[in-house]
């Protein structure tokens, strides 16, 4: 217990951390903005399309931005700090985030007049609700006060994590359409560990089996909490649901659901025309007691303000009814739900409160927070944590939070004494001349490919010798000019008409988006995590005497890059400075092996 105490201490003084750089993170110095511009933590300047109202009435802008941003600060939901040239700033969030468009809400009643006159950016800003939650959660430990996250934790840390069997298990049939190590999960699911591990390296169907396993304890009669760190990942696993006929309820900022969703959330479920039809007549009924109760009148008698305060009581009495009929209405679909979904902050909601879930399944946990996570688990009897701690892990922005750990995501601190429960080991999405490097050199051997080799699938383009020097712009940002230009002849010799583009550097993403043809998509491999295409192009920029790589140092950032192509796989790099690292030295001898690798001389002359 004092290990599970001494634990959450430390998670606290992270959190804090945390929270106190993205605070700090922001200020009027112009050098300052000129940093986060070119990494990609800012927008500024945006164009103003145009003024709008939300359903909600909030002030709402449409706008573009040409140049590049950080995908993985920049979502649907996040809170940012609106900002212009003159030090004027207020708090609002993006509504919508698609490429270039976004839809920026202002948390105010109306425009203020700066946003008409001046020049506008945005940058993200720490979420005081998320923060308050984790903080919440982790003091709940602190002071013994959430005994069943405390069973789960000594799960964790004494690796102690057989219950017995799950409630209400019974011999089902597992989907025949399952690989092996597929159906292994499930039945792992529906075992009696408090704690299930499943490890999705890319490719491997990790939603494909979690919808088995909703399916399966939808047939035990168990009631399933679902979640994942960022509400696209809620979304997708939502949608795969809503295919196989689960039937789900999705909680959290409706403005933060994807539209094809919200018939599934609780107002859109309000305004079904059944339901609408008892609430309508209410609401009628309210206005017609408001509209009275407001009337003007030059001689206001005693009977008069007898009839006005008679008429408002009314309203807030029938106001309380309508109330009690939504909360009513909410509570039956909770009931009938067979999965109840949102981000861990969205499921804090009041309605489920009470609510002790039979198992609670955290999806793409291995960039989950583990506060995130422990919120997650403390409304369940039995969790699964499903994910992959190979790939990139949560977004932390604070030097000394992430030096100390506060990146080691829930599924890693799962992990932190054992390998996963289960690792799918069987993926569809590439050809093993792609796959083959990253499956020996992060997953033991163990991950085999369902494709065939069938054509050119993979080239590495060497750069020694050409002197494609790395250089820095203005704000020390690092790109590759030379690779670029590579780039545009590869694509014109090798005829491809669509691909996208990706790069560990926000400075060498930014010009190639000025310069590739408009079908090349352009991305952060931080950006296009989760993602994939039939041909990507990786730039990996380092080019020095120095032998000097930087953050290409993180393999799991590498790791998604290489596991995102679906038929061609082309990676530009210098031997020279890249070769001496133990993973890249690795990654070019398995080039030469494969008869793949090339020079840019061929290229070139």
């Amino acid at each position: 217990m004092n290990l599970i105490i001494q634990r959450a201490k430390q998670l606290i003084e992270l959190v804090e951390e945390e929270q106190k750089t993205q605070l700090d993170r922001w200020n009027e110095n112009e050098s300052n903005l000129k940093v986060l511009r070119s990494s990609g933590e800012l927008m500024f300047p945006l164009k103003i399309n145009k003024y709008n109202f939300s359903v909600n009435n909030s002030p709402t802008l449409e706008v573009s931005y040409p140049n590049y941003y950080n995908e993985r600060l920049f979502d649907r939901g996040t809170s940012i700090l609106i900002f212009d040239e003159e030090q004027n700033k207020c708090k609002g969030m993006l509504s919508e985030c698609d490429d270039q468009n976004l839809s920026v809400q202002l948390y105010l009643d109306d425009f203020p007049e700066w946003v008409y006159e001046n020049k506008i950016g945005i940058i993200p800003h720490a979420d005081e609700k998320t923060f308050r939650f984790m903080l919440g959660i982790l003091n709940s430990i602190v002071n013994e006060k959430s005994a069943l996250l405390v069973k789960h934790l000594q799960s964790i840390y004494n690796n102690d994590k057989n219950i017995g069997d799950a409630d209400g298990k019974t011999e089902l049939k597992i989907n025949d359409e399952l690989n092996d190590s597929q159906k292994k999960a499930v039945e792992r699911s529906l075992g009696g560990d408090r704690i299930v591990t499943i490890q999705g390296p890319p490719g491997t169907g990790k939603t494909t089996t979690l919808v088995e396993v909703i399916q399966q304890l939808k047939a035990n009669k168990q009631k399933v909490i679902a979640s994942a760190p960022s509400n696209t990942a809620v979304d997708h696993l939502a949608t795969k649901l809503i295919d196989s006929g689960i039937k789900i309820l999705r909680l959290g900022n409706e403005v933060k659901v994807s539209d094809d969703l919200l018939d599934h959330t609780p107002n859109g479920i309000l305004a079904q025309p059944n339901n609408q039809k008892q609430l309508k007549k209410l609401k009628a009924q309210v206005n017609e007691l408001r509209k009275k109760a407001s009337q003007f009148k030059r001689s206001f008698t005693a009977e008069d303000r007898e009839n006005r305060k008679k008429w408002r009581a009314e309203a807030r009495e029938i106001n309380k009814e309508i109330r009690s009929l939504s909360n009513y209405i909410i509570s039956k679909h909770i009931e009938e739900a067979d999965v109840i979904l949102g981000t861990p902050v969205g499921l804090c909601d009041s309605s489920i409160k009470e609510i002790k879930f039979d198992v609670g399944i955290i999806d793409e946990a291995g960039q989950c927070l583990t506060p995130l996570g422990f919120l997650v688990m403390d409304n369940a009897k039995r969790v699964i944590l499903c994910g992959d701690q190979k790939q990139l892990p949560p977004t932390v922005i604070s030097k000394k939070a992430k030096k100390n750990g506060l990146d080691r995501s829930i599924l890693e601190e799962a992990l932190q004494q054992n390998e996963a429960d289960v690792m799918l080991d069987l993926q569809y999405r590439m050809p093993p001349v792609i796959a083959d490097f990253s499956a020996i050199y992060f997953y033991d051997g163990k991950l085999r490919s369902a494709k065939k080799n069938t054509e050119d699938h993979l080239d590495f383009y060497d750069t020694s010798g050409a002197g494609f020097k790395e250089v820095k712009d203005e704000n020390g940002s690092i790109f590759n000019p030379e690779e670029i230009e590579m780039v545009t002849k590869i694509i014109e010799e090798q005829s491809i008409k669509d691909a996208t583009f990706i790069s560990p550097y926000a400075a060498q993403v930014r010009r190639a988006k000025s310069t590739l043809p408009k079908n090349i998509n352009c991305s952060t491999i931080d950006g296009f995590q989760g993602q994939e295409d039939d041909v990507i192009i990786i730039s990996l920029v380092r080019n020095n005497e120095e032998g000097e790589i930087g953050f290409l140092s993180d393999y799991r950032r590498m790791n998604v890059a290489m596991t995102r192509a679906r038929k061609k796989l082309i990676v530009i790099g210098d031997s020279a400075t890249l070769g001496g690292n133990e993973f890249f030295g690795a990654f070019i001898s398995h080039c030469e092996e494969q008869n793949v690798y090339r020079s840019v001389f061929e290229l070139m002359y």
